[in-house]
């Protein structure tokens, strides 16, 4: 059976979208139409222009909510929703108000499979309601990383955290008023954040050996039934992608020059170590940046984005400031204009590049240690310019692949990186991954072959055709 029309229902986030458009963007060149049922109008001119002015993409808007990060909903004022984040309640609302909507938009299109985020528990009730097949595109390094459960060092623990989101009275009232709307309750069978289906495709852009077992107790008792999982490594797309907005030119810094790359070859020849740190684009949200709520909210979390990473920035800045073996780059990525106040950055010291944005892989290309919060897309590109990472983890699945860049020999991590990396530590765990980068780099090596035959998109399409070809209902 050809997959010729697509429904697709992504997180707007640019990290979660792309991968799951480099898939659907594949279906194009065999005649597919895709249908996008956008939370919010913050991408709708970019995918609307993939498809080049033609009718084979369009969208559908849901709401007029700028950043889907701000479908928040205010929690219970029992206490009850202090183990889930606002978000999660926030998706959950808007699925309610928005469903009825996208439900009779989907029936008119006729999708032959709907293509959905785990974060989207719409694309998942779809589904399931319309007896269409569904892949889920987890855009984490493994499908049993869930964000419920990060932080947690064992399945008890996991019953816990569980048992403690199903007591929110948010979403006991929430799944009491999709049952009234549909006559089940959908957040019985699936989890927050992670909307797998037993008879749906879960769809990872990780590979098998980064997979952590989803404890028993979830297959049982929340999915029914075994999920059926295909490891296909990084969904990449150059033509096909989505971006951030960038810095508004009245509020531009001087870390917002171009990036000095003449300066950082210069370094490289003088035979300086390059040491390239970036927390990524998540604790430096606004967001997290300022978070001041309960820690118990935000998924391991153990305070907010800016304690989290000027904390760190000024300890890079004792332990390497000055240094003649060392130059440093640093991404600090935050639109907060007073981010670098106090920590030694807002007046670099001579062998620091300090800009809010850096070209990444670039960069890569030359570093010899990455220091890096771990976020899938860090963590796939360093693997790929064979780098050896020190992870500082913020929250999330963070906390579960520091530990896996560990475990697989491709560098070493902190799991409460603001208690344990001091800049003494800092500066002894840099010079340990160079004394170890040989192994390190072997190390790496054996996952990029792993990763080459995973097949990338080629491979999703495959297991999605596959899939669909064999779907005999939920």
């Amino acid at each position: 059976m050809p997959v010729e029309r697509i429904g697709v229902v992504p997180f707007d986030a640019v990290g979660h979208m792309n991968p799951q458009i480099a898939l659907v963007s594949s279906f194009l060149t065999r005649g597919a139409k895709l249908r996008f049922y956008l939370s919010t109008p913050q991408f709708k001119s970019t995918i609307e222009d993939l498809g080049e002015g033609g009718e084979s993409i369009s969208s559908l808007v849901l709401s007029d909510t700028e950043d889907v990060h701000l479908l928040t909903s205010p929690p219970a004022a029992d206490g009850s929703d202090d183990n889930i984040s606002d978000l999660t309640i926030g998706i959950c609302s808007h699925t309610l108000q928005t469903l009825p909507k996208m439900l009779e938009d989907l029936r008119a299109f006729k999708p032959d499979v709907i293509v959905y985020d785990p974060f989207a528990i719409a694309g998942a009730i779809a589904a399931r309601i319309l007896n269409v097949p569904a892949v889920c595109t987890v855009t984490v390094p493994n499908v049993g990383s869930i964000p419920i459960f990060a932080g947690c060092s064992c399945d008890g623990d996991k019953r816990k955290k569980l048992e403690e989101v199903r007591a929110s009275k948010s979403l006991i009232d929430l799944g009491r008023r999709f049952e009234e709307l549909l006559g089940f309750d959908p957040l019985e069978t699936m989890l927050v954040m992670s909307a797998y289906l037993p008879n749906g495709l879960q769809l990872c852009t990780g590979v098998k050996s980064f997979e952590q077992k989803i404890p028993d107790f979830v297959t049982k008792e929340v999915f029914r039934g075994d999920l059926k999982s295909c490891y296909v490594g990084p969904m990449l797309s150059t033509q096909h992608r989505v971006t951030l907005k960038k810095v508004e030119s009245s509020k531009k810094q001087w870390i917002d020059l171009d990036f000095p790359h003449q300066q950082l070859s210069a370094w490289k020849r003088e035979g300086k170590k390059i040491v390239y740190m970036s927390m990524g684009t998540v604790c430096t949200s606004s967001f997290f940046w300022d978070y001041d709520g309960p820690l118990s909210k935000v998924y391991g979390a153990k305070g907010n984005g800016k304690v989290h990473c000027q904390t760190l920035w000024k300890r890079m800045v004792d332990a390497f400031g000055g240094s003649a073996e060392y130059a440093i780059v640093v991404a600090t990525c935050t639109q907060d204009l007073d981010a670098l106040a106090g920590t030694g950055l807002e007046d670099p010291p001579a062998n620091f590049i300090v800009r809010r944005r850096c070209p990444q892989l670039e960069i890569l290309e030359v570093a010899d240690v990455f220091v890096t919060h771990a976020g899938a897309n860090s963590m796939l590109e360093s693997i790929a310019a064979t780098v050896p990472m020190l992870v500082l983890p913020y929250f999330s699945d963070q906390l579960d692949n520091a530990p896996m860049v560990t475990r697989l020999g491709m560098g070493k991590h902190h799991g409460d990186p603001v208690k344990e990396a001091t800049a003494e530590v800092l500066a002894a765990d840099v010079e340990e991954l160079l004394r170890r980068r040989p192994e390190i780099i072997e190390a790496m090596m054996r996952v990029q072959q792993e990763i080459a035959r995973a097949g990338g998109v080629p491979a999703a399409v495959e297991a999605v055709e596959k899939y669909v070809e064999g779907f005999r209902g939920h």
